[in-house]
């Protein structure tokens, strides 16, 4: 809206018809417009840097040991863009129903509650096969989505987007 007063301003006045008092306005003016964007943008970085930020993604993965290579598992990972330690200590996925599927005992590369760094990232897993058979059991059939989730020892939930899981090509 400033900006739009600001090019106005240049488009009705005729540079050559300015005098020195107008002059000094606009320049007062412009260094206040770069002032205000300028500390805009520092509370927006503060605010931010100040914030949880926690990324989690789930996929079908395969993990290897040596010259072996798993079976397919469901792969659960968190990763923490932001500044802030989060402690994580559950994981799991949201239901369509709301109800929610959690591993109370993970397999993963962190054990938890896990103190979960700035720019790190920690993973759990299990078998594919054994997730689509305790969906079955649970009532569900055909492509469900997920939305999978961590959650702090604060009870902050953090979900990844929605990921799509056929329960029948698994079992």
């Amino acid at each position: 809206m400033v900006l739009n007063s600001v090019i106005r301003f240049f488009l009705l006045i005729e540079l050559k018809q300015l005098k020195f008092m107008e002059w000094k306005d606009l320049i007062t003016a412009i260094v206040a417009i770069y002032g205000a964007a300028l500390t805009t943008y520092t509370i927006y970085t503060k605010r931010r840097e100040s914030k949880t930020q926690i990324e989690v993604e789930s996929q079908i993965s395969f993990l290897v040991f040596g010259r072996g290579v798993s079976d397919a598992v469901v792969m659960l990972t968190a990763k923490n863009p932001g500044e802030k330690v989060v402690l994580l200590n559950t994981q799991g996925f949201i239901l369509p129903d709301k109800k929610q599927v959690f591993f109370p005992l993970p397999y993963s590369d962190v054990k938890f509650p896990y103190e979960l760094q700035s720019g790190k990232d920690c993973k759990v897993w299990t078998d594919a096969r054994q997730f689509a058979q305790t969906l079955k059991r649970e009532g569900y059939y055909g492509t469900v989505k997920l939305a999978p989730y961590y959650r702090d020892q604060l009870g902050r939930t953090y979900k990844g987007k929605n990921w799509k899981f056929n329960i029948d090509s698994w079992v």
